[in-house]
Formats: C-alpha cells, sequence, structure tokens
C-alpha cells in the first residue's frame, strides 16, 4: 500500500506550504494570488523567529515580484524593526546566500530610488547592510540618501565606511563618497574637512572643480574676515 506523506504540527504545515510555493514560482506564469495566499498562511501558521523570517521575507520578495519595490517595503520595515525576526532569519543562512539577498535588496533600494521614495530606499539599503556589511554600493547609496534626507552626520558616516575600505578597490565609488562626505561636512559647518575631501577626488567633474573654487574662495573669506 503506497502512504501519502501528510505534514504534522504547525512548521511542518508551514514548511509544506513553502514547499508549495517554490512549486508555483518555478511555473512559467506563477499566479499572484496563490503564491501571496499561500505565504500568508504559512506566516499564520509559524511561530518560530526564523519561520517567521524566512515566510515574511518570501512574502515581500513575491509582492516585490508581481507589485514592484514599493509594495514591498512596507512589511520589510517589520523585519528590520523587529531584530527577533531578522537575526535569526539572518543567522540561519549561509555567507553566499547572505550576499546574495543583500545584493537583491540593494538592487531594489536602486529602482524605488529613481521614484525618489528617500525613505523606503534607505530601508532597503539598510537591510541589505544587515546582510553584508561590505555591499559597498549599499553603503554609498545610503549616504547619498541620508543627504536627500538632511541627516547630515549619517551620511558623513556612511561614506567614512566607503572611504575606509577604499570603496571595494572600486574607483569611481571613492570618489563618490569623497564627494557625499565633502557635501555633508559642508553642512555640518566643517568647511576645511569639506575642501580636502573634495580635493581628494581623483577624477574630477567641471561642478567638482567649480565646487573646490567656491570653497576655497569661502574659507578665504573666512580667514580675511577672521584677520
Amino acid at each position: 500500500m503506497s502512504m501519502l506523506w501528510r505534514p504534522t504540527g504547525r512548521h511542518a504545515h508551514a514548511d509544506f506550504i513553502m514547499a508549495e510555493v517554490t512549486r508555483e514560482m518555478r511555473q512559467p506564469k506563477p499566479q499572484e494570488e496563490a503564491v501571496v495566499s499561500l505565504l500568508q498562511s504559512a506566516l499564520n501558521l509559524s511561530s518560530a523567529p526564523d519561520k517567521i523570517g524566512q515566510a515574511l521575507y518570501r512574502l515581500m520578495a513575491a509582492h516585490m515580484r508581481f507589485k514592484g519595490p514599493s509594495s514591498a517595503a512596507g512589511g520589510l520595515g517589520d523585519m528590520y524593526n523587529f531584530p527577533s525576526l531578522l537575526n535569526p532569519f539572518k543567522n540561519d543562512m549561509p555567507n553566499w546566500q547572505r550576499e546574495k539577498v543583500s545584493e537583491g535588496f540593494r538592487l531594489a533600494g536602486d529602482k524605488i530610488l529613481q521614484d525618489g521614495a528617500w525613505e523606503q530606499a534607505k530601508l532597503m539599503y539598510s537591510l541589505s547592510l544587515d546582510m553584508n556589511l561590505c555591499n559597498f554600493n549599499a553603503l554609498c547609496n545610503r549616504a547619498h540618501i541620508n543627504l536627500e534626507l538632511k541627516f547630515y552626520k549619517e551620511a558623513a558616516a556612511d561614506a567614512t565606511a566607503v572611504i575606509s575600505a577604499r570603496g571595494g578597490g572600486n574607483k569611481a565609488m571613492l570618489d563618490d563618497a569623497r564627494r557625499r562626505r565633502s557635501e555633508a561636512y559642508l553642512w555640518l559647518g566643517k568647511t576645511l574637512n569639506a575642501c580636502a575631501d573634495l580635493n581628494s577626488v581623483r577624477n574630477k567633474s567641471h561642478e567638482d572643480v567649480v565646487r573646490l573654487g567656491l570653497l576655497v574662495a569661502t574659507q578665504a573669506l573666512d580667514g580675511w574676515k577672521g584677520a
């Protein structure tokens, strides 16, 4: 007599549902309603933090696929604001998978950034960095967003982390980080530091040269006034 395997217990049922989600997503045209409904059921059945985190992440990944990154940002905020969900989910991953998930969040942030949704994009970059602190693209882009949101100390800190790591070997990114820290320092009233960072940009644009000239002139004028 053949025996059909049946899940037992809440977590077993949730695992069975997750397998069904994987099967549906492998179809040529996965059905949005079916996937979302299954994942919501798995979320309701899960009680352990790691299971909740996995279900929530996959639910938000489904929203990203079917409706776009902005639709997913709210639920992802739940993960970011509750370390009890994010940490077990993250800790169960091997390093290569964390890097892959980190890059997925970073790319989602890039898409949202194009729409000017600064806070939602910042959330995606923060989640990316929670998964992989060495995702320098996410770090440099978050520095840019912090400037837009007028969080100048945070912008300077993010840019400093990129500069300290030499941009992960990416010279263009290193220049961007220097520009962003220069702007943050300027808003923080640190004109000398702003000037030094902009002067250290290797491949200066015309705008960089003009800004540097203005900074030097401002610094000279301040010195003249104080004389």
